[in-house]
């Protein structure tokens, strides 16, 4: 299979440790929400197009999580569920807000 962009700009298929896994690239926002948002959007659909299981990777480096965007990751999360096979976050460390 060759490999294409996701709308956040991961290679897909990335093949790693014996598997195929997809990484979600929501790092970098810090606080723009709203593309934030709409990435988490464009990013569904990619998926939904895949058709398949994958194992996903989430990248918030440099995203201010706050409430609002810890909701819409989970809700983004739920909308995908019969998608992910396993996930997993790039270790970052989270502040109060």
């Amino acid at each position: 299979m060759k490999s294409i962009k996701s709308p956040g700009g991961s290679m897909y298929p990335y093949f790693y440790k014996g598997g195929e896994v997809h990484c979600l690239k929501y790092g970098g926002f810090l606080k723009n929400k709203h593309r934030l948002f709409a990435l988490m959007r464009e990013e569904e659909e990619f998926i939904r197009r895949t058709n398949k299981q994958l194992r996903i990777w989430i990248d918030l480096y440099e995203t201010k999580v706050t409430k609002e965007v810890l909701i819409e990751l989970i809700q983004s999360l739920k909308r995908i569920n019969h998608h992910i096979q396993k996930f997993s976050n790039k270790r970052q460390r989270f502040t109060r807000t």
